[in-house]
């Protein structure tokens, strides 16, 4: 699988429309995603897991009280909105 596009509002810090846009990073196989703590790197892919499978280990895991975190919480009653491109062997989903 090949990531294209997220686009994510109100999802953990991304509180406003955010793209990342992976087609900008070519044709290279292997990329990092980097920042200081608490800049949303984590929530970058919970968001990719969430938009899969409907569902976020770090969200699951605040919720029961395993983990401090609260960076995968959804907006404070803003919408959340998700949307997930990728390619998967050569065949756009």
């Amino acid at each position: 699988m090949r990531p294209i596009t997220l686009t994510i509002s109100a999802f953990g810090p991304y509180a406003e429309k955010t793209v990342l846009n992976f087609d900008e990073l070519g044709m290279q196989r292997l990329f990092v995603i980097t920042g200081p703590t608490g800049a949303g790197k984590t929530t970058v892919f919970e968001a990719i897991l969430y938009a899969l499978y409907g569902k976020m280990m770090r969200y699951y895991d605040f919720l029961a009280g395993r983990n401090g975190s609260s960076t995968a919480k959804f907006g404070n009653g803003l919408l959340t909105t998700y949307d997930y491109w990728y390619s998967c062997s050569g065949m756009d989903d």
